[in-house]
């Protein structure tokens, strides 16, 4: 049902509920009249309890939002650079200092969140210019400007493979050791399979397929992923902990195959290329002449803002999102009271990623929940309780873990939603200012 054939049937719906409903037809979401009325009883129970103070980050603010109906607390976010996101429409944008990233899915045009990275630099020069002598190209040539890009601008290039034969790619040569992650948007042309390699002394490589989107041959301890953009586009990435003098970014016939005939015509088109340190590929950081370093986000809610929801004695946090898989070593919190780290959730990582839930009483002791593995990239929704003799968590819908405590809980002054972050895309994080009880939490989450 659109927006204008409901908006004259929603008479007597609470003013709130009508924009959450509004906001999720935008969304693509299909809504029926007995949901929007499920709606709007959500949205009065909550005005009329003052229950959840909560906020949601599904809409295309550019400034900081205050999106919560029942008037909860604002979010302060900050970043030291500009950055890209995917706008609403699946085109890569890039937005100013200090703007927070509303992000979505490229293909379905989904809402996926506030956007929360760490800082990364691409190490890579003339990322959109593989023209330039910063390119070495044994095998090719370089068609500059030649397709529109992920950007909506008629930046993309077409690495073509000459009739020679052997391997028709792009080097790039650099000193680089631990865990690094390479990059590019790529789309089909005459040929439909692309390749990504780190190589010093020998090569390892893995090919992607263009036309079916997805990861052929890989070599061994090699992560890999593929992601799907309008127009034909895939970011793909390779990820090792190795020392690298070369990377690597080639056209192919084939999987598995990198010497071959070219005919001087035929090849893929390339767009903005990305050589960073980190065991995860983050969102794209053009350069030209010079790397560029992207600042992390910071979010917190604090001062006033704080003091105005939170409950030191009893309280209950909801989080809705996703997290990338966390380093082995770092611990990537979320929902970080401090000072002092009075309340925290973790993300770990042991043979799978982990989280955990963890409160710290007046004598600097810590209680602590370990709540089990989750799949990266996938949805998260918990719900974290604490009260003066115990606290609880639950994560989609599983069994409720708790524990006791002991002593005075801590209080504190800031919320982090985040902090030593991996990547974050929150949806929604909200607070209760009562212990909710096990049999309430489990259904909450699923």
């Amino acid at each position: 049902m659109s927006v204008l054939s409901l908006r004259s049937r929603l008479t007597g719906i609470d003013n709130d509920a009508k924009d959450l409903i509004y906001q999720g037809i935008r969304n693509g979401q299909s809504i029926t009249m007995a949901d929007a009325f499920a709606v709007d009883q959500y949205v009065r129970n909550i005005k009329r309890n003052d229950a959840w103070k909560y906020i949601s980050f599904f809409r295309d603010f550019l400034t900081v939002p205050n999106l919560n109906p029942n008037g909860g607390p604002r979010i302060s976010f900050t970043r030291a650079s500009g950055a890209t996101r995917v706008n609403q429409v699946g085109l890569v944008e890039t937005v100013g200092v200090n703007v927070p990233r509303f992000d979505y899915d490229p293909v379905t045009k989904a809402a996926k969140g506030l956007l929360i990275e760490e800082s990364r630099t691409n190490l890579f020069l003339r990322s959109e210019e593989f023209d330039s002598a910063a390119w070495n190209k044994p095998g090719s040539t370089i068609t500059a400007n030649a397709i529109v890009a992920p950007d909506g601008i008629l930046t993309g290039d077409k690495i073509v493979a000459t009739n020679t034969l052997g391997g028709h790619q792009l080097n790039y040569t650099i000193s680089q050791s631990g865990s690094q992650t390479l990059s590019v948007y790529a789309k089909k042309g005459e040929y439909s399979h692309l390749y990504l390699a780190f190589f010093t002394g020998s090569s390892f490589t893995t090919w992607f397929n263009l036309d079916s989107g997805t990861v052929g041959t890989v070599e061994s301890s090699t992560t890999t992923s593929i992601t799907a953009l309008p127009d034909g586009w895939y970011k793909c990435s390779i990820t090792r902990n190795q020392s690298t003098t070369v990377a690597v970014i080639g056209v192919s016939n084939a999987d598995n195959v990198n010497s071959y005939t070219g005919d001087g015509v035929s090849g893929i088109y390339l767009w903005g290329a990305q050589l960073e340190v980190g065991a995860f590929p983050t969102s794209y950081i053009p350069t030209t002449s010079a790397t560029v370093t992207r600042a992390a986000d910071i979010a917190t809610i604090g001062g006033n803002d704080f003091k105005a929801f939170y409950n030191s004695s009893e309280g209950s946090f909801l989080f809705e999102g996703t997290q990338s898989q966390p380093v082995a070593g770092n611990f990537p919190r979320l929902l970080y009271i401090t000072p002092a780290e009075e309340q925290q959730v973790e993300g770990y990582l042991s043979t799978t990623p982990n989280l955990s839930w963890r409160v710290r009483n007046s004598s600097a002791a810590n209680t602590q929940i370990n709540l089990g593995g989750y799949v990266a990239d996938s949805q998260i929704k918990l719900i974290t309780t604490y009260g003066q003799s115990r606290i609880s968590a639950c994560v989609n819908g599983s069994s409720v873990s708790e524990t006791a405590i002991a002593g005075t809980l801590n209080s504190g002054n800031t919320l982090n939603l985040t902090l030593s972050v991996t990547k974050w895309y929150i949806k929604k994080i909200g607070f209760f200012s009562k212990q909710l009880s096990n049999s309430t939490i489990q259904p909450l989450t699923s």
